[in-house]
């Protein structure tokens, strides 16, 4: 494991020992977040070196200020590790996102 994973990894912890004692991240943070629209979360079973992952939840939708993606680009994040109860951001394991208005999918009625 490299510094920069477990630095990553020691951030994601604090992080979420904060959203577990109710707190949100800082206004200054949330503001340079990228923005994900029409977004939904869904069921993946990611592929690793060494076999797979259990199945996880990720996002997917259309993002905005991504460093590493042109804007309304569709994506999908990395595994998501905390969803606001607001539904305004989420963390996944690599960054936090500011969320825009859900997909509006819905589910097919069977007849």
């Amino acid at each position: 494991m490299s510094t920069d994973d477990i630095d990553a990894t020691g951030q994601l912890k604090l992080d979420f020992e904060s959203y577990l004692k109710g707190e949100e991240p800082p206004p200054s943070e949330l503001a340079c977040a990228p923005l994900l629209e029409s977004w939904r979360a869904i069921l993946v079973k990611p592929k690793v070196e060494h076999g797979t992952l259990p199945v996880v939840f990720v996002l997917v939708g259309y993002v905005s200020g991504h460093p590493l993606y042109t804007s309304a680009r569709a994506i999908h994040t990395s595994q998501l590790i905390w969803l606001d109860r607001n539904r305004k951001w989420a963390r996944t394991w690599n960054r936090l996102y500011r969320l825009g208005d859900p997909t509006e999918d819905r589910p097919l009625v069977g007849s």
